[in-house]
């Protein structure tokens, strides 16, 4: 009958109807989505071993729970049969925000009093152009990048993949 109709179109594509719906509504393919948040893991326990060598801060301790939480979340997604792109891109949102609030905790005051500085020069020909509210998002958002490039901690939204 195939060779009269013609293959269905999951099958033309080389999928079977079970990996099409199991991939429907994600914005990445499953595989690179896992090896996003493996190497995301790996990278963040790679980053406590490094911190746990020196004295222990809110920074080594959040990367450590973020790592783990990865790993869990990976393998959430690779069990699912129809994982939720929505649910997991809230979910590494958190821990971002869980990294980022320990980083700011971790600094010195001297070295986060530097970070501002600089961020406060790198935007100052715009601070007149800006509304106060659009300009201190701005600061934010630079000051946390900074210091994330800074201390290698890496983005973990999928929109980073």
């Amino acid at each position: 009958l195939e060779a009269q109709v013609g293959a269905a179109p999951e099958e033309a594509n080389g999928q079977h109807a079970g990996e099409a719906d199991s991939e429907a509504g994600l914005p990445f393919s499953r595989a690179s989505i896992e090896a996003h948040l493996t190497r995301l893991s790996d990278e963040l326990k790679q980053l406590h071993l490094e911190h746990k060598r020196g004295a222990a801060d809110a920074l080594g301790e959040a990367t450590e729970r973020a790592a783990t939480r990865l790993r869990a979340l990976a393998q959430d997604f690779e069990k699912g049969a129809r994982p939720n792109a929505e649910q997991l891109e809230e979910s590494l949102t958190a821990l971002e925000k869980l990294l980022d609030e320990a980083l700011l905790a971790s600094l010195s005051g001297a070295e986060l009093a530097a970070a501002r500085a600089e961020t406060e020069t790198q935007l100052s020909s715009y601070r007149g152009r800006m509304e106060e509210a659009t300009y201190r998002q701005t600061f934010d958002h630079l000051l946390l990048k900074r210091l994330r490039e800074q201390k290698g901690l890496p983005r973990l939204s999928l929109f980073y993949l």
